[in-house]
C-alpha cells in the first residue's frame, strides 16, 4: 500500500482533535445501531443478512438523494485513481459488516461486541505492515494484553473453559460465532486502512459505494446460508429498521471523516466506547445477565486499549514537537 498523504486542513481543527471526535461520534451511533441489530435478529427473527441489506437500501437512497440534489457534489463514481481502493474497500467492507452483524445475532451484546472490536488489533498490526506505522515493545505487549480480554470473552472450551448455556436465539456453536467474528474484525481492520488512503475523496462516494455492496450483495448471503427473508412485523420493527439505518449512516459518516483525520490506530481506539455502551445495553435494556469473566476480559481489553491510544496520542504530540519549523527566507534575503 502507498504511503499516506498530508494531514488535511480540516485534521487541524479542535487543537487537532476532531479526527478523535469522530470517532467517538461514530462509536455512540454505531453502539445504538448494534442494540438494535441485536434487539431485530433475537427478539424479531429478522435475518443479520437481510438487515445488512436493508441498511444499505437506505444508504443508496441517502447518497443518491446527495448526489442528485447537492449543487457542489462530486462524481459519484469518484477520481479514477482511487477507484480499485474503493473496490477493496467495499470488498472488506461487505465482508465486515455481514460477519459482524451475524455475530450480533448470535451472542450477548456484549460478548459480542468485544469479539467484533478485536479489529482495533488488526488495525495496528496491519498498519504497521502495510503503512510503516511503528509499534513499540510497549504497544505490542498492550495489544497482546488486549486480546487476553478478548480470550476471556470468547472461552473457547478447548483451552478448559466451561461451556456456556447458548442464548434461546443462537442457532450455531459459540467457537463458530467467535471464529466469524475474528474474520469480521480482520476485514474490517482492512477497511479502517483502505479509507486512510482515500483522503482526497469525498466521504459520500465512500459510504455510497459501501451501502450499494452491501445492498447487492445481501441477497446473494441469504440465498448462499439459506436464510429466509422475514419481514418487520408492527411499528416498532419498522421503526428499529429505520433506526439502524439512520444512526448506521451517521456512523459511518463519523468513521469515515475520522479516519480521514486521524491515523488509523488511535482513530480506531475510539471505537471501543461502544464496548461501554454495549454493556449497559446488555444488562438494563435486554435484562441479560453479565458473565463474570466478559466483565473482566471487557474491562482488560478496554483499559489496554486506552492506554494504546493515549500512547499513539503522546507519540504523535512529541513527533511535531520535534519537528523544526519550516525555514522561510526575508524579503532581503530572498533578492
Amino acid at each position: 500500500m502507498s504511503t499516506l498523504r498530508e494531514d488535511p486542513i480540516e485534521a487541524r481543527r479542535c487543537g487537532g482533535a476532531i479526527g478523535l471526535i469522530m470517532m467517538a461520534l461514530s462509536a455512540f451511533a454505531f453502539s445504538i445501531m448494534s442494540m438494535l441489530v441485536h434487539l431485530l435478529a433475537a427478539e424479531h427473527s429478522i435475518p443479520s443478512f437481510e438487515l445488512v441489506g436493508l441498511r444499505g437500501l437506505f444508504g443508496v437512497t441517502v447518497g443518491l438523494l446527495f448526489f442528485g440534489c447537492w449543487p457542489s457534489a462530486p462524481s459519484i463514481t469518484g477520481p479514477s485513481d482511487s477507484r480499485w481502493i474503493l473496490v477493496r474497500r467495499c470488498a472488506f467492507g461487505v465482508c465486515g459488516i455481514s460477519s459482524n452483524w451475524y455475530v450480533l445475532s448470535q451472542l450477548p451484546l456484549g460478548d459480542a461486541t468485544v469479539i467484533i472490536f478485536t479489529a482495533p488489533i488488526f488495525t495496528a498490526v496491519f498498519a504497521n505492515i502495510f503503512m510503516g506505522e511503528t509499534m513499540t515493545q510497549v504497544e505490542i505487549g498492550l495489544m497482546m494484553f488486549s486480546a487476553s480480554g478478548v480470550l476471556l470473552v470468547a472461552r473457547p472450551s478447548v483451552l478448559g473453559f466451561e461451556e456456556d448455556t447458548p442464548p434461546s436465539y443462537a442457532t450455531s456453536p459459540r467457537g463458530v460465532v467467535f471464529a466469524v467474528g475474528l474474520v469480521g474484525a480482520s476485514c474490517s481492520a482492512m477497511t479502517n486502512l483502505l479509507v486512510r488512503q482515500l483522503t482526497d475523496v469525498h466521504a459520500m462516494v465512500t459510504i455510497t459505494w459501501l451501502f450499494t455492496s452491501n445492498t447487492l450483495c445481501a441477497p446473494i448471503l441469504l440465498m448462499l446460508f439459506r436464510m429466509d427473508p422475514v419481514a418487520p412485523v408492527g411499528v416498532k420493527s419498522w421503526l428499529c429498521v429505520l433506526g439502524v439505518g439512520i444512526v448506521g449512516f451517521a456512523g459511518q459518516g463519523f468513521k469515515t471523516l475520522g479516519l480521514k483525520w486521524e491515523k488509523a490506530g488511535p482513530g480506531t481506539m475510539m471505537r471501543y466506547l461502544d464496548l461501554f455502551f454495549a454493556f449497559l445495553y446488555q444488562y438494563f435494556i435486554f435484562n441479560e445477565p453479565l458473565h463474570t469473566l466478559s466483565v473482566i476480559g471487557a474491562g482488560i481489553t478496554l483499559v489496554s486499549s486506552i492506554a494504546l491510544g493515549v500512547l499513539k496520542l503522546r507519540q504523535k504530540a512529541e513527533k511535531v514537537r520535534m519537528t523544526p519549523p519550516p525555514m522561510t527566507l526575508s524579503p532581503n534575503q530572498s533578492k
